[in-house]
């Protein structure tokens, strides 16, 4: 594969690195919320096709959290994120718009796991609106429920990949990591879930072949 300067953030890790990291997120977040004070959600960098978003779904049955997922790539408008505009009776007779929460939007309380994934594939207009849902845990009108967790994933900068750049005000209110291929582990995951044995010994032979980030 050609080399390009791929712009990656936060730590370099393995899927079991990955999962402890965001588990310590996590119950720094609960404690947090418990604390009247803001969560932090987390983006996990990587190359497609190395299994961040089945590892933090597969995390997800793993704790008991429910589960939440979007991809924002595919949002044609601003209605699909914020919802659409309704108008309501405020006090004193007086009305107001408001906006109705998607169908994507979680509505019992967690604990739960809310994934954006691939996040910066979005359209620009689309991806500067996540930044309040990161920033609040809310979108104008409407609120995550409590014990909610926020986890995006992302491809790099710099390469081939079409994304849309994250600026500065962006990445600052997200914690990172960045998720490696680590063929061990993924040979252990591919025993659990029944691949081919032949499958299994043609990648732990020929790692470089199989996977060429």
């Amino acid at each position: 594969m050609q080399d390009h300067n791929y712009i990656f953030y936060g730590t370099k890790c393995n899927s079991k690195e990955v999962e402890d990291f965001l588990s310590h997120v996590f119950d720094a977040n609960a404690q947090a919320e418990a604390e009247a004070r803001k969560k932090t959600p987390v983006c996990i960098w990587g190359h497609h096709g190395i299994g961040k978003t089945q590892l933090v779904e597969e995390m997800a049955k793993a704790k008991g959290y429910k589960w939440a997922y979007i991809a924002p790539a595919q949002f044609e408008e601003m209605g699909d994120l914020i919802g659409m505009p309704r108008i309501s009776d405020q006090s004193e007779g007086e009305s107001a718009t408001e906006f109705v929460a998607p169908a994507w939007v979680p509505r019992e309380e967690g604990p739960g796991i809310l994934l954006i994934d691939d996040v910066n594939r979005a359209d620009d207009r689309i991806l500067r609106g996540i930044m309040q849902l990161m920033q609040n845990f809310e979108l104008v009108s409407w609120k995550l429920p409590a014990k909610w967790q926020v986890v995006l994933t992302a491809n790099p900068d710099g390469g081939d990949y079409s994304v849309t750049p994250m600026d500065a005000a962006m990445l600052t209110r997200l914690m990172h990591i960045t998720m490696i291929f680590d063929v061990k582990r993924w040979a252990a995951w591919a025993e659990r879930n029944k691949v081919d044995p032949r499958g299994i010994n043609f990648v732990l032979t020929y790692p470089a072949v199989s996977y060429t980030h």
